[in-house]
This record gives structure tokens, sequence and C-alpha cells, in this order.
């Protein structure tokens, strides 16, 4: 089973779980947030 906070720590696991590496997946979350918060008005 996937631990969702060791996959968030490691480089390599989020990697090879989202193929992003750990700027391209902050930047992507950062996104979601902000369409997210947009959506909940």
């Amino acid at each position: 089973m996937l631990d969702i906070n060791r996959v968030l720590k490691e480089d390599r696991l989020l990697r090879a779980l989202t193929g992003l590496n750990r700027k391209a997946f902050d930047e992507l979350l950062e996104a979601f947030c902000v369409q997210l918060k947009l959506e909940a008005i």
C-alpha cells in the first residue's frame, strides 16, 4: 500500500507515482488549489 506522506517526502517516489519532480508537482498543486477555491465560490 502507498503511504502518501512518504511519497510526498521522497522525490524519487513522487516522480515514480506522478511523473513530476517536486517543483512541477508544487506548481500544479498551487494551480489546483486556486481553481478549487474559485469553484467553491
